[in-house]
């Protein structure tokens, strides 16, 4: 279950949608990889995240972007994926007029792995990031309801609330990637399953044709735990 908690906190925080800009704060472009590095509370390398757009095609809801990412260690050999994961995690995000959100269905791969199987079903508000944001702005609460059953018959829910949603800043964000204008985002994840209850806040930095250029993750009583930085981007030869 720890897995399942881990997943929706890095789920929610890989949604961005655009802000007052012709691109949305997402990369759409195919071939496209970012590149992260990832650090704990005091500052130490931990590792790397990789992502590359894989697909980008025109569905019933909007574009369907589809991104495929590896984790690296600090010495940046391949992290071994907990049991029953893949090394690559695939996630897809809907960008359309009315913002980006994540796919639903994705819930599937984000809960099943290779040797086991499981059916999930959402209900409740879909995630989603308005199309035009502004610094000051509060977004709408989120709930939702994972229902999850598994090829052997085991049936369980997850509960989610996100809340505190707020626009902090438009700003410009500079990493070793490059300088960017962004729009700062900030919001809280409640998770609970069972009598298990996990809650953890998010700041996130967006930025146009990109998506997350920086990111923290706090605990609830706003402590630092680990942050991302964007540091490159190579995008396809033409």
């Amino acid at each position: 279950m720890k897995k399942i908690l881990c997943l929706v906190f890095a789920g929610f925080g890989a949604v961005a949608s655009a802000g007052a800009q012709s691109l949305p704060l997402a990369c759409t472009e195919v071939g496209t990889q970012l590149e992260y590095a990832d650090y704990d509370s005091r500052g130490v390398l931990t590792g790397y995240t990789q992502t590359v757009v894989v697909a980008s095609e025109s569905g019933p809801d909007g574009l369907i972007v589809e991104t495929r990412t590896v984790m690296l260690d600090a010495d940046r050999r391949p992290v071994e994926p907990a049991e029953g994961r893949s090394a690559l995690q695939t996630d897809r995000l809907v960008v359309s007029a009315e913002g980006i959100c994540l796919r639903p269905d994705d819930w599937l791969d984000m809960v099943s792995g290779d040797d086991w199987k499981a059916s999930v079903e959402c209900r409740g508000d879909k995630y989603l990031i308005p199309a035009v944001l502004h610094a000051g702005q509060l977004l709408p609460e989120l709930a939702m309801t994972l229902h999850i059953r598994t090829e052997n018959g085991f049936r369980t829910q997850v509960s989610i609330r996100i809340a505190d949603r707020r626009v902090v800043a438009q700003e410009t964000t500079t990493v070793p990637a490059g300088a960017y204008e962004t729009v700062c985002l900030t919001e809280t994840v409640h998770v609970k399953w069972s009598v298990v209850g996990a809650a953890a806040q998010t700041r996130t930095w967006y930025a146009p044709g990109i998506g997350s250029v920086r990111a923290e993750k706090l605990n609830k009583r706003g402590k630092l735990e680990s942050r991302s930085e964007l540091i490159s981007v190579l995008r396809p030869q033409r």
